[in-house]
């Protein structure tokens, strides 16, 4: 019986720091492929020279270069595996999980191109993981689940020849939050969502033909994760067999400064490095 109750304590206090356990539950794997044409290409883009209308997310002056109406439509599937290694050496592997994830990107040319508006709707945080009941996790995270999506309308100008503007904002809509835990026989399971805006605003700059170069940054977004939770205690009556509750918890999107560098040696090679820090 004491143990009993020192387990639904254990579990009660596991979700204190609920959002620790979204972290390895999958909060804060990255999850940016925008387009196949960008996974094609390595990923590439702040600099605005891959054609592709998902600069809308990735620098959104880039879209003056995109000339009349474009559009891209797809979806990638992942494979999920991971594993985790105590201080002892002793390593313990989660259950593979199989995703499709979902992109749409399109761009609309104004005034001869000097002016563009784009949308683009990505998934660029979240996935799943799933850790055994036995594992050393297993109080923090058996079952994690961020389903979320990022709709993001911008803009962008040519100021001048060789350098154009861009901003837009993103509208993040987490829409199914999970998080189930144990510790002994109790089983805990969280459910909620949370919406919150960020924006995001970029430049890019082409001192000749040969070269271009890119900045953009993201801002970092702060959801407040609003839900239910359900303990399954296992005590004996006439303590309760089952506590539920309200509960909320804090998740932030780190933001981020991306910059891109561009060479083109002939009207046929595109050759870009671009780099990325997170906070």
């Amino acid at each position: 019986m004491l143990n009993q109750m020192k387990y639904v304590l254990g579990v009660l206090l596991s979700f204190c720091m609920v959002s620790e356990s979204f972290a390895i539950g999958g909060a804060y794997i990255g999850n940016q492929v925008p387009s196949a044409r960008a996974a094609g290409q390595g990923y590439v883009g702040v600099a605005g020279q891959n054609e592709d209308p998902t600069t809308v997310f990735s620098n959104p002056a880039g879209m003056t270069a995109l000339k009349g109406t474009q559009m891209t439509l797809g979806a990638h599937w992942e494979n999920i595996h991971g594993s985790f290694k105590d201080d002892a050496g002793s390593q313990t592997k989660e259950r593979v999980t199989n995703v499709g994830v979902p992109n749409f990107s399109m761009t609309q040319s104004f005034l001869d191109g000097k002016l563009a508006a784009g949308l683009s709707v990505q998934s660029p945080f979240g996935l799943e993981t799933h850790w055994d009941a036995n594992s050393p996790l297993a109080p923090l995270a058996t079952n994690s689940r961020l389903d979320m999506v990022d709709v993001t309308p911008a803009i962008a100008y040519q100021v001048l020849p060789m350098v154009s503007i861009g901003a837009g904002a993103d509208y993040v809509n987490l829409f199914n939050a999970q998080l189930d835990s144990q510790i002994g026989p109790v089983i805990a399971d969280l459910r909620g969502q949370g919406a919150s805006w960020g924006y995001h605003a970029g430049v890019v700059i082409e001192p000749s033909e040969k070269h271009a170069i890119g900045i953009a940054y993201h801002s970092k977004v702060d959801l407040r994760v609003n839900g239910h939770l359900s303990v399954t205690t296992g005590l004996p009556s006439p303590y309760p067999a089952t506590i539920e509750t309200s509960a909320y918890t804090d998740l932030v999107l780190p933001e981020n400064v991306q910059f891109g560098y561009a060479f083109k040696p002939t009207d046929k090679w595109v050759l870009e490095a671009d780099t990325s820090w997170f906070h």
